[in-house]
């Protein structure tokens, strides 16, 4: 049985088809706030055409380092995808820079809009599978403090609530398919100097929450291994990505990597100072120093790049040298991985960086690029090609109207 898959690339929503068809998700709520972003331009776009106005503005001086239009220059992007219970349906949360919301989504184009404010910044949303279980949905918000807590609304987007504290980063919430409210989770400590900055976090094990009850137990735990994004199934049997635990700092990077960037500090020192002229001589003369053309736009993408792995893939990854990869893929030692009722864990896969569990037994997973289903019988088909797949979510079969 072939399935439609919803998923996250490059801040873009994207759903393949049973057929192989794969086509963008255009939100209404994103193309009215464009709109409304076009229309205040071209009212105020003498403003932006001044140079003097160019000179004193901070963000437009960014947005020319950046290579960015100031007309476009609202990063939007889809935080999360998940599946929904009913047929032909999907959830998915969007962050516009300012506001964020999140929205249900039914096949082909028609989007609800559950909830929106100022600073709403949801990840991992996940509905409960359960039809007595009034239907809640679980996530993560981030804090300003690098601090992430699980939180709960209900299915309508009311009664947002946060059912974690502490110093520490509380992602990735599944539902685990019982009747009731039942949790499973990714968890990492954090630790901070006496500024309050993050200097360290542990691994990450998996955390059991029983809501009803009030207990947490914990799952998963091992020393120099995270354990991220758990699933549970129907049987109870538990799933996750494993892979080695690295901690923040540089003491991972081998020694020949640390002499080279050594070695290179001096021509860093000498870029940077380059980049102060640069601005000053955009602020005061109107025109930067270095050309409109090549290096300013290789710097944008490599911040792209940059952002999309430190976000999704590569956050603990040690810094390789380009030329290793031909591809943006998940490092081979992230694994699915399967775990029974007696610990025991079996490797489904390799170069895991996301995945989600389907009704009839399968795993759509990917490696960044691509993105597969395994059959319940451990056969691999590749579904679709896309560069940095961030989130993958299964749309269950039919229309809401069959429901």
């Amino acid at each position: 049985m072939d399935h439609t898959i919803a998923y996250i690339s490059e801040g873009k929503l994207y759903v393949r088809e049973p057929d192989g068809l794969v086509r963008a998700v255009e939100s209404p709520f994103v193309r009215d706030l464009l709109d409304r972003d076009e229309r205040q331009r071209n009212r105020d776009g003498w403003k932006q055409n001044s140079a003097g106005w160019q000179a004193t503005n901070m963000n437009a001086l960014a947005a020319a380092e950046m290579g960015m239009d100031l007309g476009t220059g609202r990063r939007i992007a889809f935080t999360s995808v998940a599946s929904h219970t009913t047929p032909g349906q999907c959830l998915y949360a969007i962050h516009t820079g300012t506001v964020g919301g999140l929205f249900e989504f039914t096949m082909p184009e028609d989007e609800r809009r559950l909830v929106h404010k100022p600073d709403l910044y949801l990840q991992d949303i996940c509905l409960h599978p359960m039809p007595n279980a009034e239907g809640v949905i679980a996530c993560s918000m981030q804090s300003d403090s690098g601090a992430a807590h699980l939180a709960m609304m209900n299915a309508d987007g009311g009664r947002l609530r946060e059912i974690t504290e502490g110093d520490s980063r509380d992602e990735c919430p599944s539902w685990v398919p019982v009747p009731g409210k039942v949790l499973v989770y990714q968890s990492a400590g954090i630790a901070r100097d006496l500024n309050g900055t993050i200097r360290a976090m542990s691994a990450y094990r998996v955390e059991r929450l029983d809501l009803d009850r009030g207990e947490i137990e914990t799952l998963l735990e091992q020393d120099g291994v995270d354990y991220l994004m758990p699933r549970c199934d129907d049987r109870q049997t538990l799933y996750c990505i494993r892979r080695p635990y690295r901690d923040m700092g540089h003491n991972d990077l081998p020694l020949l990597t640390r002499l080279k960037y050594a070695a290179l500090w001096p021509f860093g020192v000498l870029a940077a100072f380059g980049a102060y002229l640069n601005f000053f001589s955009t602020m005061y003369r109107g025109k930067p120093l270095t050309p409109a053309g090549g290096p300013k736009n290789q710097r944008a993408a490599d911040a792209k790049q940059m952002f999309l792995w430190g976000r999704r893939i590569a956050a603990d990854k040690a810094i390789q040298d380009a030329r290793d990869q031909a591809a943006v893929t998940v490092p081979r030692d992230w694994e699915l991985i399967r775990v029974d009722a007696t610990g025991n864990q079996a490797v489904l896969a390799t170069g895991v960086g996301a995945f989600d569990l389907t009704d009839d037994g399968s795993i759509i997973y990917t490696d960044g690029t691509r993105i597969f289903c395994r059959s319940k019988n451990g056969e691999t088909t590749e579904l679709a090609r896309h560069e940095l797949v961030e989130r993958v979510a299964v749309v269950r079969p039919g229309s809401a109207d069959d429901a």
